[in-house]
């Protein structure tokens, strides 16, 4: 667009590129000066809703006025003219665009590169950056894209943070997503990282992100894949400031860490207070600010106003030392009593890993995968042999060398070494992970039905009908210590004290048992019927144990080597062993859980995948769940959807990194609340249920019917909740809908005609739904809403599962040949124009085709079918493994 006008201003020079647009260097030919013009995508804003949004937003960021950030001059949209005055053939309509102040200096971004600031320039940016947050957030607008990118440095050492055009007001929507992530990942907080609602806390993490930046010349949390830096950001701390750099002050790094806390309650709250710190911080290293000791805060603070807030007190570094002489002194008479809290735990977080075919699990019928006690690194079986991944990079693996043929891997207790069963030579080996030639441990008496590397230096083995064993970790031979005595022991696993082994046995007659050995005494006792493979948690002192394909956590005394309780079930679809009966699953000492999902039997799943223009498909993320009724939320960035089975469930995938999480245990249709922050579903027994995003297990049951209740929508001003009930014994269901606030509901159509799948029209003035009131097949129909008017026929020869276009002017339905029919309506005389087919199928894994739309930008979300689970007798091949980060935080909250 270089020579071209837009409005009144001629563009000079492209300036840069971003997600959100490119940046021109453009003359204001009525004012006559330079400005910065951020152009926008013709496509940004596709509707009047993004159009309203986006100028409100806009307008709101003009309002700031602060020497800190660059001002808007104004906000508008053009078509772009050549210099002839006419319209440029190829600019696809109005162009809309921001018109800022031109900032003669660099990045920030650039100005790192050449390597870590001064620390006094990096607190003075930090502290301007503080200013120009504390006057947005103030009129209640947040950043959410703070990043050295986005601060430009005059040549005066002035920071002018950019981009407050694209800001988000706490009274309004987000902006239209356009085709990259809102926060660049590397500088985004946790809880924008999970997808949840962010305040002005969030800026001060970024900010701290930045800062730390400026500091060692580097990010916190690097990675080569997204995935990488998000699992940093939500589970690691990053590596301390004063060791990456010499001459840091203690009080500086203090700053960064409380700017980094993962929980916005343990950050800096406002900006204010964060630039009294820049401002007060000990420069020098000999001592620290008085705000810099977070234990002494409290007790030194003056009130507003008071003289002692205007002259903040900078304690000498001896102070502290004698006041630690004194602690010291108080703790060894023992009246003095250590009150520093236990951090917090960090929330869960689940997500699968989709492995490559040429990396599929192999042999699940024995013990296929490992974790490392630490939860840094995963070990799992294939045909070629063992691979391994970290889980700060999933992306990569690597394949143990030298390894052909092997099962029950496992790793010892600090994580550096893995042994396993070669079932070529029938020995017990051990290899060093970080690369090294693999060493014999033992001779085995048969195949292992498990094994286990305690931390007392022994190996324990499960033996199948030749009892249990233990060998040295350097080296020996195997000690039979417990006979089978015609049982079948399995899975031992040393616990607290090493006195004691638990395992798993399956007596001839009986069910699977898990039982104890005790060491000492040489006496077995039985703990409980029932369960295979169980774990001890240190954090709860509690088991978890496999049965029936699910988990579950048993209360248990550790000391006494007894039951404290029933069972409480945690986790389903944990694979089982064709023959065997054993869940796939593993749990490290820090309570992250891995499992293989699938039952171990032929299974066809779903892909979830965007429709592009031109007919192809673009798969989010392959997996092996049979998925259905997929629901994009309306922030396009997250995908609610359910899984069909025995055990099928409410998921809710991340669009853009394919990851998943459970979010309810009910197989049903879940259907998202139009701000993105609530999901409903509905259950067998009538319920209509409604539960936040970020808190599944907190449930409010908004209705209760008489027959199996399914959502079908719920209206754009959140006012209704549309749905269908069917009775056991009837063949025919009604559509219905629910009234949110007074929770009234109404039929949508009385005279016992027999209707489902009703969606509602954007605007909310249509209802399109399927029924077969004209006799034959299913048709898609449209009617107005509550009520009134004729109805219109949509299709013609069978359609189901209508989904409306986001303008409300087209509406898409299946056929009973799986195509995928467009058709035009006029909404506002209610009339149909065309009909046109735009995929022709298969659309899969279901009993009848489903399908979603992205709410922005109206691209279609299909489920096409993947290939079956290779069932081949005792070879099983499973490729996907689920994973719950910080497991602790559900077990403790149980």
């Amino acid at each position: 667009m270089v020579g071209s006008q837009l409005a009144h201003y001629k563009i000079v020079a492209e300036l840069g590129r971003g997600g959100m647009g490119i940046v021109y260097k453009a003359e204001d030919t009525k004012l006559n000066r330079s400005v910065a013009l951020k152009v926008l995508p013709a496509s940004a804003l596709a509707s009047d809703d993004d159009r309203a949004r986006f100028f409100r937003e806009a307008q709101a960021a003009a309002q700031l006025h602060h020497p800190n950030i660059a001002t808007v001059f104004e906000i508008d949209e053009a078509i772009p003219l050549d210099e002839d005055g006419s319209e440029i053939g190829t600019s696809d309509g109005p162009r809309p665009f921001i018109a800022m102040e031109f900032i003669e200096g660099e990045t920030l971004q650039d100005f790192i590169k050449k390597g870590p600031m001064k620390l006094t320039e990096a607190v003075s940016v930090a502290a301007q950056v503080a200013e120009a947050l504390k006057a947005a957030h103030s009129k209640e607008i947040v950043h959410r894209d703070i990043k050295s990118a986005n601060v430009m440095l005059t040549k005066e050492g002035v920071a002018k943070v950019l981009d407050f055009g694209l800001a988000k007001t706490n009274q309004s929507t987000m902006l239209t997503r356009m085709g990259s992530t809102l926060g660049t990942v590397a500088y985004m907080s946790p809880e924008q990282a999970r997808g949840q609602d962010v305040d002005g806390r969030s800026d001060l993490y970024s900010l701290g992100t930045m800062l730390y930046e400026m500091i060692s010349g580097q990010l916190p949390f690097g990675g080569e894949y997204e995935q990488a830096v998000v699992y940093g950001i939500l589970n690691e701390n990053p590596e301390a400031l004063t060791a990456l750099r010499t001459g840091v002050p203690m009080g500086l790094e203090w700053i960064v860490n409380k700017l980094m806390a993962k929980e916005p309650r343990h950050r800096y709250q406002t900006a204010a207070d964060l630039v009294a710190d820049l401002e007060t911080v000990d420069m020098s290293g000999s001592g620290m600010s008085r705000r810099s000791m977070p234990a002494a805060a409290p007790l030194l603070s003056a009130g507003p106003g008071s003289p002692a807030k205007q002259d903040r007190l900078i304690v000498p570094v001896w102070g502290w030392v004698i006041a630690g002489f004194a602690l010291l002194a108080a703790a060894a008479t023992g009246w003095f009593v250590k009150t520093v809290p236990e951090p917090p735990l960090q929330p869960s977080v689940r997500f699968s890993l989709e492995v490559p075919a040429e990396e599929a699990l192999d042999r699940v019928n024995f013990r296929a995968l490992a974790i490392s006690p630490n939860g840094e690194r995963i070990a799992y079986v294939t045909r070629q042999g063992i691979r391994v991944r970290s889980l700060a990079d999933l992306e990569r693996s690597m394949l143990l060398e030298g390894i052909s043929s092997a099962i029950n891997p496992t790793f010892s207790p600090d994580g550096e070494w893995l042994s396993f069963e070669s079932t070529t030579s029938k020995d017990l080996m051990r290899v060093p992970i970080a690369g090294g030639s693999m060493i014999k441990t033992a001779d085995l008496p048969g195949t292992t039905t498990g094994i286990s590397w305690g931390a007392d230096g022994f190996m324990y083995l499960g033996l199948g009908n030749g009892g249990l064993g233990r060998v040295s970790e350097t080296g020996g031979t195997v000690e039979v210590i417990h006979e089978a005595g015609g049982d079948w022991i399995a899975n031992p696993r040393i616990l607290p004290g090493y006195r004691s082994v638990i395992y798993s046995v399956s007596p001839a007659t009986q069910e699977s048992e898990i039982r104890i050995f005790d060491l000492v005494s040489a006496e077995e006792s039985m703990l409980f019927a029932g369960g295979f493979d169980a774990h001890y948690i240190k954090s709860t002192g509690n088991l978890i144990y496999f049965w029936n394909g699910s988990l579950f956590e048993l209360p248990f005394d550790a000391q006494t080597l007894s039951l404290k309780g029933g069972p409480i079930p945690l986790v389903d679809n944990v694979s089982t062993a064709l023959f065997s009966g054993a869940g796939q699953f593993d749990i490290s000492d820090n309570e992250t859980l891995i499992k293989l999902f699938g039952s171990g039997q032929s299974a066809v799943g779903s892909n979830l995948a965007w429709l592009t223009p031109d007919g192809s498909v673009e798969t989010i993320s392959p997996n092996f769940r049979a998925y259905w009724v997929p629901r994009v939320s309306p922030d396009g960035n997250q995908v609610a959807v359910s899984t069909t089975g025995r055990n099928g469930a409410v998921w809710v995938v991340d669009a853009s990194r394919g990851t998943s999480r459970e979010f309810a245990t009910v197989r049903s249709w879940p259907i998202w609340s139009p701000d993105g922050k609530y999901l409903a579903y509905g259950t067998n027994a009538g319920d209509i249920l409604v539960a936040q995003l970020d808190t599944p297990s907190e449930i409010d049951t908004l209705f209760t019917s008489t027959g199996n209740v399914t959502l079908t929508d719920w209206s754009s001003d959140g006012r209704y909740i549309v749905y269908f009930t069917d009775t056991a014994g009837l063949s025919s269901s009604n559509i219905e809908y629910i009234d949110v606030e007074t929770r009234e509901t109404t039929e949508f159509l009385a005279n016992d005609i027999d209707t489902d799948f009703g969606r509602l029209s954007p605007d909310r003035r249509w209802m399109a739904y399927e029924t077969d009131e004209e006799g034959g097949k299913e048709e898609v129909h449209i009617r107005r809403f509550p009520g009134g008017g004729n109805v219109l026929r949509i299709s013609n020869g069978g359609g189901t599962y209508p989904v409306w276009r986001p303008d409300g002017n087209g509406l898409y339905y299946a056929t009973p040949d799986q195509k995928i029919v467009l058709a035009e309506i006029d909404a506002d005389r209610g009339t149909l124009t065309s009909t046109e087919i735009i995929f022709e199928g298969p659309l899969g894994g279901v009993a009848f085709p489903s399908f979603g739309i992205h709410p922005i930008d109206g691209r279609l979300l299909i489920l096409v079918p993947n290939q079956p689970v290779e069932d081949k007798g005792r070879r099983t091949t499973l490729r996907r493994l689920d994973f719950i980060i910080n497991w602790t935080t559900e077990l403790m909250d149980r």
